[in-house]
This record gives C-alpha cells, sequence and structure tokens, in this order.
C-alpha cells in the first residue's frame, strides 16, 4: 500500500496546489526522501482523497500540484466505541490503533469503576489514531472525546443503540445484529463493574458475550468491532 499522508483541510477536494508541513513534511521529505515528480497521496480524514505530484522540496515543506481526487459520504451507521480506560499504556495504545483499524467512527474513552489510570495523554491518543488512520487507508478519521463515566457516555450517544461486551453473559447469535447507529462498550481490566452493567441494562441497553473465553480489554475490542466490518 503507498503511504498515505494525512492533510486536515475540509477544502483539499477543491485544491490545485497544497502544502505539506510539520510532521508530514518531514516524514516525506526526510524518512521516505521524497523528491521533485514523485506522486504522494493525500487524505483529509473527512471523505476526501487526493493525488498528487510534488513540485518542490525544502526543510519545512513539501509542495504538491494535486492531479486526481475522489470523495466518498460519511458511513451510514456509526460504530463508536466506548472503552474504559486500561491502565497498562502498551494495551491501552494497542487497543486505540486496533479500533481505529477495524472501523470505529468515533472513540469514547471514559474513566470506568475499574479504571486505574484516568489520565490521558490527548496528544499521544491523536498521534496514534492518526498513524492508524494513515496505514489503513481509511477515509474518515475517527473522533476522540472523553467523558468522565459510563452514564456520561450514554447520555452523549443516547440516540445509539448500547451494546456491552460482558464476560458472564451467555452468547446469542442475535446479539451483533443492528441497523442504526452503536454504542459498543467494553471495560478496562476487571470488566465492568455490577454497578455499570446496571446502568446499561436499565438504559435498554444489549449485554454480550464474546464468547466462551475470557479476553483481554484490548482483545475485547478486537472482537467487538469485527462484528460489524461489513456494516454499512
Amino acid at each position: 500500500m503507498d503511504t498515505l499522508f494525512y492533510y486536515p483541510d475540509p477544502d483539499l477536494c477543491n485544491s490545485s496546489q497544497v502544502q505539506l508541513q510539520g510532521q508530514e513534511a518531514k516524514h516525506a521529505a526526510r524518512v521516505l526522501r521524497k523528491k521533485v515528480g514523485d506522486t504522494v497521496f493525500l487524505a483529509n480524514g473527512l471523505g476526501c482523497k487526493a493525488t498528487g505530484e510534488i513540485t518542490s522540496v525544502s526543510k519545512q515543506f513539501v509542495s504538491i500540484s494535486i492531479t486526481d481526487v475522489e470523495e466518498k459520504t460519511s458511513p451510514k451507521i456509526k460504530k463508536v466505541l466506548g472503552l474504559g480506560v486500561i491502565k497498562k499504556r502498551d494495551r491501552f495504545e494497542f487497543a486505540i490503533e486496533k479500533a481505529v483499524e477495524l472501523g470505529a467512527t468515533t472513540i469514547c474513552l471514559f474513566d470506568a469503576d475499574h479504571s486505574e489510570r484516568t489520565r490521558i495523554n490527548k496528544e499521544r491518543v491523536d498521534a496514534i489514531v492518526q498513524s492508524a488512520f494513515k496505514q489503513s487507508g481509511r477515509w474518515f478519521l475517527p473522533e476522540v472525546i472523553t467523558k468522565e463515566s459510563i452514564n456520561d457516555v450514554l447520555l452523549h450517544f443516547a440516540d445509539h443503540v448500547v451494546v456491552m461486551a460482558h464476560e458472564k453473559k451467555e452468547l446469542s447469535a442475535n446479539d451483533f445484529r443492528i441497523s442504526n447507529n452503536a454504542l459498543l462498550l467494553v471495560g478496562p481490566e476487571g470488566g465492568f463493574s455490577d454497578s455499570e452493567v446496571e446502568t446499561v441494562s436499565n438504559a435498554g441497553g444489549r449485554v454480550v458475550s464474546l464468547g466462551p473465553h475470557r479476553l483481554r480489554a484490548e482483545t475485547a475490542v478486537t472482537a467487538i468491532l469485527s462484528q460489524f466490518l461489513f456494516t454499512a
């Protein structure tokens, strides 16, 4: 797959000339050693991808002449991952990365009852999301938001079908059939508390099983999102 550069300009598909700056320019010029005349591919994370030819390269900028553009409409069904903050940073970052690759349209991070680490480095999370977005060739960059509790998450996504992964629930094949926007909830290490399960159940949410074995939180993220890979 050709390298995709992130160019967050809503007018990308209407532009004839653009300039990469900052880390994207450094990556193109210093890491990939792109030069004048090379073809590059851009995405703005808002449904536009562009093909262009490099016209100049400097230490700070890479100038590009746009030769072709393509646009897509946003997904009909939104898949929101609601993730209780995971204590171990490497597993937390792995979960976010895989959520992007597997098509989450929004990633909502919240302080669950069993979360032991509540401080989130938003800049680091955004960098992981952007990297996974480019690597996976997605059209839309997932939004990352934070909430203080599962109650706040449910309130924010009140118009979504709620699906909560829980290891004590018996498996049912019908649990993953949805035709509307979905909020997919995964807990931190230790899973969700009884109080959180009750809160979701009382709100009309589905509590579902991800199989007969106990999964790590980051594995549960991949398992639940993979159920909706072919959802339009």
